[in-house]
C-alpha cells in the first residue's frame, strides 16, 4: 500500500501497489472521480537501496544443540511394559518460521488545508454587506418605534402610507380629517347666529411689525361692561367686545386655512367655543381692578379665577377650527391681550400665575397657558419652527413655543410678546415631526408682539 493526497480535498488516502496510471479512481472521502495518474503523480519518490542485507552472518555457532530426530512413521506403535500397543506420539507439527517483510515506507504527513470547493465572488461578498447592513438598520428603527415611541427620523409617517400596520399607535400620521374644521368638510350647520349676535365686524387688520396697534382716535363701539383700569386703548374691549353689526362674509373668494402643529388626541373647539370664552374673560376683566393692591407688600396671592379663564380661552384659540371667521376673532383677541398688558395688575397676574401654572402641572383646567415674555431666539426644528421665549425675572429659563409657519412674520427677536397657548408633555410622541429631548413644550396658538412702557417691569434680559 501507498499513502497518497487525493487531488480533491488534499486528504490521506491509501493506493494499492499495482495501480495502473491509465485506471479511473475514486476517493473514498469527498467522492471525486479522476485519473490514477493524478494520485501516482502526488506519491514521494521511491528510496535508493544501497545494501539489500541478505547475506548471513558467519561465527562459530554451537550445533550441540540441534539434533536431528528421525521422523516417525505416523502408523508406527509403540508397547508398554503391560504389553499394550499405542500409537506412537509423533510431532506432525511444522517449526514456526518467521517471515521477513519490507517495512512500510515512512508517511509524510502535511497539515490539512481546506479549500473551498468554489472561488468566492466579489459582487456576492458585498451584497451581504450591505444586506446585513439594512437589516441592521430596519431593526434599529423598530425597536426605536416600538421599544422607545420615538421616530428621530421622521419615516414613520412615510411607512404608514404602505404598511400601517408596522407602526406603532403612538406614531401613527395624524389624518387630515382630524386637523379639519366642519367647515372644510361642507356636511356641519352653519355657525349658530346667536353667537354672532353682536360680533364687531368691523377691526382692522394692523401691519406685521406692529401688530394689532391702532391709533388712540380710532371709532370705538360703545362700552357698557365693566373694564381695565386706565391705559392705552382700555375702553376698547369692555362688556364682552361683541358689539357692532352681524359679521360679513369672507371677502376673501379662496380661504386657506392657517397651518398648524400636528398634535396626536388634540381637542377640537368651534367658533361658538371661542367665543363663548372669550365672553368669560371679558366679563371678569373688572377683577383686576381689585389686583392693584399687590403693589403693597402686605397683599395676598390673588384669586385664580380669571388666569384660569384666560387659560381656558388659550386652549380653545389654540385648537379652533378653521374657518374664515375665526381671523376676525384672533383680531380681537390680540388686540385686547396688547390692552391688558398695559395695565400693571394684569402684568403681576400673569407672571406669578404662570410660574404656579409651569411647576404645579394641574391639568385641571386643561392645557392651555397664558404668559409673557422676552423672545431670545427663532430657529427651524424639521417642518416646525422653535421659539425660545424667556420668562420675566428669569432671564436664564427658556420655554420652547413650537409653530408651524415662521413666526418671523409675527413678531422678532428681542421683542415682548403675550402668548395664548397650550402645553404639551413629551411632545417626542405627541407632536408629528418634532424631535427634540424636551419633556415639555408650548404651542403658540396666538402670539401677539407687545411693547412695555413700564420698565423695570419687563424682562430684566442681561
Amino acid at each position: 500500500m501507498w499513502f497518497a493526497h487525493c487531488p480533491q480535498c488534499n486528504e490521506a488516502i491509501r493506493t494499492p501497489n499495482d495501480l495502473p496510471p491509465s485506471s479511473q479512481v475514486q476517493c473514498p472521502l469527498c467522492g471525486e472521480t479522476f485519473a490514477g495518474a493524478l494520485l501516482l503523480d502526488s506519491l514521494p519518490p521511491a528510496v535508493v537501496v544501497i545494501d539489500s542485507g541478505t547475506s548471513e552472518s558467519t561465527g562459530n555457532v554451537d550445533t550441540a544443540a540441534f539434533q536431528l530426530r528421525p521422523e516417525s512413521d505416523p502408523d508406527s506403535f509403540t508397547v508398554d511394559a503391560s504389553g499394550v500397543p499405542h500409537p506412537s506420539q509423533a510431532n506432525t507439527s511444522e517449526p514456526f518460521q518467521f517471515e521477513e517483510a519490507a517495512a512500510p515506507i515512512g508517511q509524510d504527513y502535511r497539515p490539512t488545508v481546506y479549500t473551498s470547493s468554489s472561488p468566492r465572488s466579489g459582487k456576492n461578498e458585498f451584497f451581504k454587506i450591505v444586506a446585513g447592513g439594512i437589516a441592521g438598520l430596519v431593526l434599529a428603527v423598530l425597536i426605536l418605534w416600538w421599544g422607545f415611541e420615538r421616530d428621530p427620523f421622521t419615516l414613520a409617517p412615510k411607512v404608514a402610507q404602505y404598511v400601517p400596520w408596522l407602526i406603532p399607535p403612538d406614531l401613527q400620521p395624524i389624518p387630515p380629517e382630524t386637523t379639519a374644521s366642519p367647515w372644510q368638510s361642507g356636511d356641519s350647520p352653519e355657525l349658530p347666529r346667536a353667537a354672532l349676535k353682536d360680533f364687531n365686524d368691523n377691526i382692522p387688520t394692523a401691519p406685521s411689525n406692529i401688530p394689532f396697534d391702532r391709533a388712540d382716535d380710532e371709532a370705538q363701539p360703545p362700552i357698557e361692561a365693566p373694564r381695565f383700569g386706565a391705559g392705552r386703548n382700555a375702553g376698547q374691549f369692555g362688556g364682552g367686545g361683541f358689539g357692532g353689526s352681524a359679521p360679513k362674509r369672507d371677502p376673501t373668494p379662496g380661504f386657506s386655512p392657517p397651518k398648524r402643529v400636528p398634535v396626536r388626541e388634540a381637542p377640537s373647539f368651534t367658533v361658538d367655543d371661542v367665543l363663548t370664552a372669550f365672553s368669560t374673560v371679558e366679563a371678569m376683566s373688572a377683577a383686576l381692578q381689585e389686583l392693584e393692591v399687590l403693589e403693597s407688600p402686605e397683599s395676598g396671592t390673588p384669586k385664580p379665577n380669571f388666569y384660569s379663564a384666560l387659560c381656558h380661552l388659550a386652549e380653545c384659540v389654540t385648537y379652533i377650527d378653521n374657518d374664515p371667521r375665526t381671523l376676525q376673532i384672533r383680531n380681537q383677541i390680540a388686540a385686547a391681550l396688547v390692552d391688558y398688558t398695559n395695565q400693571r395688575a394684569f402684568r403681576l397676574l400673569i407672571d406669578q400665575a404662570t410660574r404656579r401654572r409651569l411647576s404645579s402641572r394641574d391639568t385641571a383646567t386643561g392645557d392651555g397657558v397664558c404668559l409673557r415674555g422676552h423672545v431670545q431666539d427663532i430657529h427651524s426644528h424639521g417642518n416646525l419652527f422653535v421659539t425660545r421665549i424667556a420668562l420675566p425675572g428669569r432671564p436664564s429659563r427658556f420655554l420652547s413655543v413650537l409653530s408651524a409657519v415662521d413666526p418671523r412674520e409675527l413678531y422678532v427677536v428681542g421683542s415682548d410678546v403675550v402668548l395664548l397657548g397650550s402645553i404639551i408633555e413629551r411632545p417626542s410622541r405627541r407632536i408629528q415631526g418634532y424631535r427634540g429631548r424636551l419633556n415639555r413644550v408650548v404651542i403658540g396658538g396666538l402670539v401677539t408682539q407687545v411693547t412695555t412702557e413700564h420698565p423695570p417691569e419687563p424682562l430684566d434680559i442681561p
